[in-house]
């Protein structure tokens, strides 16, 4: 989500509604990264990396469980709201990054688990 839509995330909640080919029971297409995790890259896997490489970040990459205010969502249609509430993707975001924590462009990765772990969830199953 561009973070300049945030102040004002009902429209864009109800945008990306209206716009999704994917219909009402796969939700709404768009990613949250949050629960970042921090670890120094040990010096003896670091000789195998960027010399840039300082830290590995790992994150959790998913449209669930987005903290968005509750008086946006009292906006939404039903409908924009079960797709905004259905979180169907769960990925792990891994990258490497530099002393000033910044990302090590081209060392970033997102990497869909739910698949191939039995979590995907579709809406049948709240109905």
């Amino acid at each position: 989500i561009p973070p300049h839509r945030f102040k004002n995330i009902s429209s864009y909640f109800i945008e990306k509604y209206e716009s999704s080919p994917l219909g009402y029971d796969h939700g709404i297409d768009f990613l949250i990264e949050y629960n970042p995790g921090l670890a120094v890259i040990p010096p003896k896997i670091k000789k195998k990396l960027p010399n840039e490489a300082v830290y590995l970040l790992s994150l959790r990459v998913t449209p669930a469980n987005n903290c968005f205010p509750h008086d946006e969502y009292k906006k939404l249609p039903k409908a924009v709201w079960e797709a905004v509430l259905l979180g169907m993707k769960n990925h792990l975001g891994l990258a490497l990054l530099d002393d000033q924590y910044r990302i090590l462009p081209g060392y970033d990765v997102v990497i869909q688990l739910d698949t191939q772990i039995g979590l995907k969830r579709t809406m049948k199953e709240y109905d």
